[in-house]
């Protein structure tokens, strides 16, 4: 099932899955409102969670009332590229439901109080996860992968004591109220629903958005050191991550590269795991992958294992990897991750909702659905030696980063 691209009257694009045999929809919109885009480090994320905690007409009780008279549900969901607002509603009450949106997204108000309660909240939650290895270790590895630019910028207890009401609503007035979206619907998408969203939507006018030029964003710039250790004396354990930037979704050898990368460290059967953890028993579990971004992209490898382990992890994910460039995949273990990844694919795709995050996955990132044709014909065909081609041109873990957070 694939999704189906009509416009509202101004030209506001809406996806639309319909599937699945229940009432029920997932209405998404997605404005281009990222961190990318931020004039300071936190004003995005705040402006999206704290989008529901006033209008000029309702407090944040009422909101939440509102929302709950219909057994509805609304993720307000921060991100580095886009932010989104997704509602979960019944079909027969999706009007009621964009009654309220259209409030949040025209009429939101930022109320001191709540901004300075959020900003609490948000603080704390800041604390607590410093505290984790793991959590310090991912931040640093942003910081190495992209310096200054926005992928490699993390919330920062200044960051969130600097932000005031007037950014938030500085930032609202000019990336999110009468702003364009992607709107993406799944599950009941009927053409009554399209009618119901271009009653609520099809009127705006866009014009404004035009005058605001995009924002030019730098060029990441890795730390030109490779290593970083961050010394916890008090550890028990170590977080491990290692990688580099690599090419995104649309590169051409991209469906190679993540076969590659299944063996390797993809899945919970892959040589790193069969190794490290099931072999050495050195940690519950480790994995590697690509990250994708819609402007950027990184490879990591993740793990963590008691401090004494630390080195020794370092040396097997090497040997691993000189592994994957010195020596042929066996017919028989390929045999196995195609099947395995193949299967997977298509034991995911069984919801709307799913079926409308795999679109998401393409049209975010330039693509269309032959990416999948692709992909398969990929899969069916890659023989051992492109895996050993490919691991000698990407898969050098030791010319990648290494960030350690607790001792070696």
């Amino acid at each position: 099932m694939q999704a189906k691209t009509q416009y509202l009257d101004n030209g506001i694009p809406v996806h639309l899955i319909n599937a699945g045999g229940q009432p029920v929809l997932r209405v998404e919109l997605f404005f281009k409102a990222g961190a990318l885009i931020d004039p300071k480090l936190a004003t995005s994320f705040f402006v999206i969670k704290m989008l529901r905690e006033g209008t000029s007409t309702r407090n944040t009780h009422q909101i939440s009332e509102y929302i709950d008279q219909y057994g509805a549900f609304i993720e307000f969901k921060p991100g580095p590229d886009r932010i989104g607002v997704i509602v979960y509603t019944l079909s027969k009450y999706l009007d009621k439901l964009l009654v309220l949106i259209t409030e949040l997204l025209n009429e939101a108000t930022f109320p001191e109080k709540e901004l300075d309660s959020f900003k609490n909240i948000t603080r704390q939650n800041l604390l607590l996860n410093l505290k984790r290895n793991g959590f310090r270790a991912s931040r640093k590895m942003s910081r190495v992968l992209f310096g200054r630019h926005p992928y490699g910028l993390d919330l920062t207890e200044a960051a969130i004591d600097e932000v005031s009401r007037e950014d938030l609503q500085g930032f609202y007035h000019k990336y999110i109220k009468n702003n364009p979206c992607d709107i993406i619907v799944s599950g009941d998408a009927n053409e009554e629903v399209l009618k119901v969203l271009n009653k609520y939507f099809g009127g705006i006018n866009l014009s404004e958005f035009l005058l605001h030029p995009p924002k030019v964003v730098p060029t990441p710039m890795p730390s030109e050191q490779q290593l970083h250790l961050d010394v916890r004396e008090n550890a028990t354990q170590s977080s491990i991550r290692m990688g580099g930037l690599i090419f995104t979704k649309s590169h051409p050898e991209y469906s190679r590269f993540i076969i590659l990368n299944e063996i390797f460290g993809g899945y919970f059967g892959s040589r790193l795991m069969s190794n490290i953890r099931e072999d050495k028993g050195y940690t519950y579990g480790i994995y590697a992958r690509v990250a994708l971004l819609e402007q950027a992209a990184y490879y990591g490898i993740m793990t963590d294992v008691r401090k004494e382990f630390t080195q020794h992890t370092i040396d097997e994910i090497h040997k691993e990897s000189k592994r994957m460039r010195t020596e042929l995949v066996p017919e028989e273990e390929l045999s196995l991750v195609k099947n395995y990844m193949s299967g997977t694919l298509t034991s995911t795709i069984n919801s709307p909702f799913a079926l409308a995050d795999v679109f998401k996955g393409l049209h975010f990132h330039g693509l269309d659905y032959s990416f999948y044709d692709n992909y398969f014909e990929v899969l069916k065909n890659i023989t051992p030696e492109d895996l050993m081609e490919l691991a000698n041109k990407y898969l050098r873990t030791e010319e990648m980063y290494e960030i350690v957070v607790g001792g070696k």
